[in-house]
């Protein structure tokens, strides 16, 4: 949070986490962390506020969408895709899920699902 609040426009930058936390680091922590464990954390320090709004636009759309699915359930694979991407995002509340390619592309393809599901929505 101190990063963020030393970095608020547009963030220390994107991979440099790993460069910056040391001086934000308490001086008893004697380990040297390059990952902040928590994808929302990260993003606000290497991106500030900027890739957190930019982030709260795309989880809006995505969360309509997901309601729109979960209204209609006649569609299986979309209800699906919209229970596995709030897993995929609950679990990167507490890890640095996002990171790990497999997960980022599956969260891609569980959003493309979503998206597409409403996209012809005759609603």
């Amino acid at each position: 949070m101190r990063m963020i609040a030393a970095f608020p426009a547009a963030g220390c930058g994107f991979g440099a986490f790993n460069a910056v936390y040391p001086a934000f680091s308490a001086p008893r922590v004697r380990l040297h962390y390059t990952h902040a464990h928590d994808d929302l954390l990260q993003l606000g320090a290497e991106g500030g506020v900027l890739a957190l709004v930019l982030l709260a636009v795309v989880l809006v759309a995505l969360a309509r969408a997901a309601a729109r699915c979960l209204r209609d359930t006649t569609d299986p694979v979309a209800t699906g895709a919209a229970f596995g991407i709030s897993a995929l995002l609950l679990h990167g509340l507490v890890d640095f899920n996002f990171h790990i390619p497999a997960n980022a592309a599956l969260a891609a393809v569980l959003s493309g699902i979503l998206f597409g599901a409403t996209w012809n929505d005759p609603s």
